[in-house]
């Protein structure tokens, strides 16, 4: 099951926002006072688009270093702000421009609040399914992948639309899921935290043990990036993963439960508790990189990753780390997909 929190962000401090809770494809809950702090699996910002810029651009398919670079100098004569103090990110078709202060600015709110974001993007770009303009916070949206948005005074309000709170939050959670808006957490705004896996990848191994064992690394994991929210929601997924399959209270530690049962057998899930182990200590080991898939695969006893590094270089880093922790991974091509450098990898080499 999904768990997400969208939070639209306010134009201005002390100004309106607006948040809704989504389980699976379902708004649970939602709201325009303080936004809930814990048990969100993730937590995606909508930035307020007088904030941000969106350009087309046809820059040629180099490295992302000189790509970013290009666009740099494509739009410095169009923004107001000096490049050294600019964000920029790109798709295939667009350059996504904020000032690094500003954006700063808004996640730190979230952290105020006790959240970090895994994702951010504009509100007018998560909205571009919208026809017309829209009236929402304070502000006038013009929706679409080019759009912008402007405070509620500078613009003429009288072919705007005024939409449910309902309606807003369940279009971005549709466009979210499409996978289309630009996202502005890249580069180094990337997010440190990208641990939301699907318990249900692990169950078809019959690995009870595996699955609360990954949940006591990655619980380990996030709470040394301070994410304690996710820590504590991941803590509570393994204790009730344990009750469901035992049907007992679960213990204190359910993950080190299991894990004493699984020596007395069961020799291919202790090598994926050990191959686990190996991935997640790597993992910490390079800022930035994230699982986004994971499968074991008795066979040839290895675990098949899909990876997100946050650069090139990381992939070398990573490999790097992986070996340092007694494990061994051979790695694809890493190609940039939508902002991302993403790469499928194998790690084995577990006696």
């Amino acid at each position: 099951m999904s768990h997400r929190l969208i939070i639209l962000l306010p134009a201005y401090e002390g100004g309106a926002g607006l948040w809704g809770e989504f389980e699976d494809d379902q708004l649970k809950a939602h709201g325009r006072s303080a936004p809930p702090s814990g048990g969100a699996g993730e937590v995606i910002a909508i930035l307020p688009g007088q904030m941000v810029r969106c350009y087309p651009h046809e820059l040629p398919n180099s490295s992302k270093r000189d790509r970013l670079r290009a666009a740099g100098f494509s739009i410095e004569e169009k923004i107001a702000v000096p490049l050294d103090q600019t964000h920029i990110v790109l798709d295939d078709a667009r350059i996504g421009v904020v000032s690094s202060t500003d954006l700063q600015s808004a996640l730190d709110q979230l952290t105020g609040a006790g959240l970090v974001a895994s994702r951010a993007y504009s509100d007018f770009d998560v909205l571009s399914d919208i026809e017309g303009e829209l009236s929402l916070l304070g502000r006038v949206i013009t929706p679409g992948l080019l759009g912008h948005t402007v405070d509620a005074d500078w613009a003429e309000q009288s072919g705007a639309r005024l939409l449910t709170d309902e309606q807003v939050l369940r279009a971005i959670a549709n466009s979210v899921e499409q996978g289309v808006p630009l996202n502005f957490l890249q580069n180094e705004f990337s997010a440190k935290q990208s641990f939301s896996l699907n318990w249900q990848r692990f169950m078809p191994v019959g690995a009870l043990a595996a699955c609360l064992l990954v949940a006591s690394l990655v619980f380990q994991a996030v709470q040394t990036r301070a994410l304690n929210i996710q820590s504590a929601d991941l803590k509570r997924q393994s204790a009730k993963i344990y009750s469901q399959a035992s049907g007992k209270a679960a213990p204190s530690n359910p993950a080190l439960a299991a894990t004493r049962a699984l020596k007395a057998g069961g020799g291919d899930r202790l090598v994926f508790l050990k191959l686990s182990d190996i991935l997640f200590r790597g993992v910490e080991n390079v800022a930035g990189v994230s699982v986004d898939q994971l499968r074991y695969q008795e066979s040839n006893k290895a675990l098949q990753l899909r990876l997100i590094y946050p650069s090139f270089e990381s992939a070398a880093q990573f490999e790097d780390a992986i070996k340092s922790a007694g494990g061994h991974l051979v790695t694809g091509g890493v190609r940039d997909q939508s902002g991302e450098f993403v790469g499928d990898a194998t790690l084995s080499g577990v006696n």
